[in-house]
């Protein structure tokens, strides 16, 4: 059962990989609606979606190769 996890979860991953910038999109755009107070601040809002994208990136690479154990 936990290969057949793993290699879904890896397969999506790479499926995602390509569209990566494409969800940090969408999921930038989310977070600007729904917590339009903290966008105020141009320090958070700079920095923002240069960190989301790493945490996209950091949560395919996760996905697609499996917890390093």
């Amino acid at each position: 059962m936990g290969t057949d996890a793993h290699a879904f979860l890896s397969d999506l991953a790479r499926g995602l990989a390509p569209r990566a910038d494409q969800l940090g999109d969408v999921v930038l755009q989310h977070l600007l609606s729904e917590l339009p107070e903290v966008w105020k601040y141009e320090d958070i809002a700079a920095v923002a979606p240069v960190a989301l994208s790493e945490h996209i990136a950091t949560v395919l690479d996760f996905l697609e190769r499996g917890p390093l154990i």
